[in-house]
């Protein structure tokens, strides 16, 4: 659907806090998505940040309705916070909220999104990139319809709009006038345009994302606090991996499963087979198994050990695991150097060996895993 003397495009920008949404609109955005921690992907802000955001905005701004990072399959009680959440940001007056939930086998959950659209009222209600994680895009975007969703972002269930632009192109056509296509994905503005004239898109959507540095002078290193995911994995990263922040962002949105427990405590991140991701550990179970998940890394901050904390961590994946329908979770454990107490754990937990590697090139000696959960 080419496009030629068309009308400049709405531009929306995804933010994080009020200061996001102050910069997006003195820079010239005709929108903004309100989030917090857009290291997870984005999940709901406080109410005091919406309050403070109706004050300063002079643009429309819509607000992510999400509950944690990971996947959107919720339990009762996270779905239940999410409608009550969508009422309170109705009673505010916000333009817009966005939300999305879909089901165990990758569709989209008409009965939870009809009902949050009856509980948005006149608030505009748009279908987050959970609609990237469906099995069948065109039979999703027909839900949306369905449930009376205002608009729907997605960059064509690729990582990037150039990648996906096949997808939204067929989207948009479509969509017709029935339902908005929201177009994000890696836009720049060196392939804005292209991407445009390929599609036909009339939205679209940037994260201009920048680590801005802070001004406090003091710092005390023996504590982490914000980034705390972060800081948590590199000081144990002889154990699992360094990680920069954009690579967590990145396996955070690939992620099947996390949790944290505290302020940095303790977290866990799990991928189930659809993931897009390179490590050799997790590309041994996708060869040997169709359908698992898989415990990348699982960490407990050394002043909080000894408190349960990862069997807590562990008890919870069990059950979400069980939700989504798998019946298979795996793990690696060092062999060289030997591990026992996490050997031990996994046992206690009903882990059985099932293979053995050496990785990276010889560096490092690794045992493979798996337990089944009752479905």
């Amino acid at each position: 659907m080419p496009v030629t003397d068309a009308p400049k495009p709405l531009i929306e920008i995804c933010v994080e806090g009020i200061d996001g949404l102050l910069a997006a609109q003195a820079a010239g955005a005709d929108r903004v998505e309100l989030c917090a921690s857009l290291v997870e992907g984005g999940i709901t802000p406080s109410l005091g940040t919406v309050r403070a955001a109706l004050e300063r905005a002079a643009i429309p701004f819509h607000v992510i309705v999400r509950p944690r990072g990971g996947d959107f399959l919720y339990s009762e009680t996270e779905y239940r916070s999410m409608l009550a959440d969508v009422g309170a940001l109705r009673d505010l007056g916000v333009a817009g909220v966005v939300v999305g939930c879909l089901t165990a086998d990758g569709a989209v959950d008409e009965a939870r999104m009809s009902e949050l659209v009856r509980a948005a009222g006149p608030v505009n209600v748009t279908c987050h990139r959970a609609f990237d994680m469906t099995r069948d895009p065109a039979e999703a975007l027909e839900a949306l319809i369905r449930c009376k969703v205002g608009r729907v972002l997605t960059s064509g269930q690729r990582d990037t709009a150039l990648e996906g632009v096949a997808l939204l192109a067929q989207l948009v056509r479509q969509a017709g006038e029935r339902i908005i296509i929201l177009g994000c994905g890696g836009l720049a503005p060196d392939n804005i345009g292209e991407v445009r004239k390929r599609t036909g898109l009339t939205e679209m959507h940037f994260a201009a994302l920048a680590d801005v540095p802070s001004a406090m002078r003091y710092r005390n290193r023996h504590v982490g606090i914000g980034g705390n995911d972060l800081v948590l994995n590199n000081e144990h990263a002889a154990e699992l991996s360094w990680l920069e922040p954009e690579r967590l962002s990145f396996l955070i949105a690939q992620a099947f499963y996390t949790r944290r427990i505290g302020a940095i405590e303790a977290f866990i991140m799990c991928f189930d087979q659809d993931a897009r991701y390179d490590s050799p550990n997790f590309l041994w179970f996708r060869e040997r198994y169709p359908r698992f998940v898989y415990v990348d890394r699982v960490v407990v901050a050394t002043g909080a050990r000894g408190r349960g904390h990862a069997r807590r961590l562990y008890e919870d994946l069990f059950e979400h695991v069980q939700r989504a329908g798998h019946t298979i979770v795996t793990c690696e454990v060092n062999a060289d150097p030997p591990n026992p107490a996490s050997d031990a754990f996994h046992a206690a937990l009903g882990f059985a060996e099932v293979g053995d590697a050496v990785i990276h090139g010889g560096k490092k000696s690794v045992r493979y895993y798996a337990k089944l959960v009752a479905g």
